[in-house]
């Protein structure tokens, strides 16, 4: 006849291996961790509050510079003060700066997506270019229609220069971007001293 071990008082040590496990000794399914893939994007809510107004009025000084330029191709015998929406209407002006035609990589782009080629059209006072897909001449067709093309905010590039960029964050009515390479340099630009200069 077996005894039973005495009753001390003390509980059993429970060791790792025996939590969450069933009454037959099997352990159940563990949950993964929830993670970014598969979840849809969610676009980012633009807001003309949060981009850089010295960009905004860069934009707009080039506009009104291109449509002066190129005012012998129009019949508007003032310069419009509005480009891409009748002027004061707020609710074009947020259609349209709300609205991205091209993607970018914090938008869910792939890498060959938000590549492209730009042409570099004005500085900012902060040392920032902007630039669009279109060409001086191009750019000058659109403007003098009413139009205005998607501008790109590139760092590390002069005016007059075409580059190969990738389109990484949109802001209000434009799209901050990362400069891949220069594809036509500016006989203004020099080679930095500074070895890790742009990096």
């Amino acid at each position: 006849m077996s005894q039973s071990a005495p009753d001390t008082g003390l509980k059993r040590a429970v060791s790792p291996s025996n939590l969450n496990t069933d009454s037959a000794g099997a352990k159940p399914e563990q949950k993964r961790p929830k993670t970014q893939q598969g979840r849809p994007h969610r676009p980012r809510r633009l807001r003309k509050a949060d981009a850089d107004e010295t960009v905004l009025d860069a934009i707009e000084l080039l506009l009104r510079e291109t449509w002066l330029n190129g005012r012998s191709a129009t019949d508007c015998p003032g310069i419009p003060a509005a480009f891409g929406w009748s002027s004061g209407d707020q609710d074009a002006e947020a259609a349209y700066s709300r609205s991205p035609p091209i993607p970018a990589k914090l938008a869910g782009a792939s890498e060959a997506e938000c590549t492209f080629d730009v042409y570099v059209h004005e500085m900012t006072e902060r040392g920032v270019s902007i630039a669009a897909r279109e060409t001086p001449e191009q750019l000058r067709e659109l403007v003098s229609q009413g139009q205005r093309p998607w501008f790109f905010v590139v760092p590390f590039t002069l005016k007059g220069e075409q580059a190969r960029i990738r389109s990484v964050r949109h802001e209000w009515g434009y799209t901050q971007s990362d400069l891949l390479e220069v594809t036509g340099k500016s006989p203004l630009r020099i080679e930095a001293p500074c070895a890790y200069f742009g990096r």
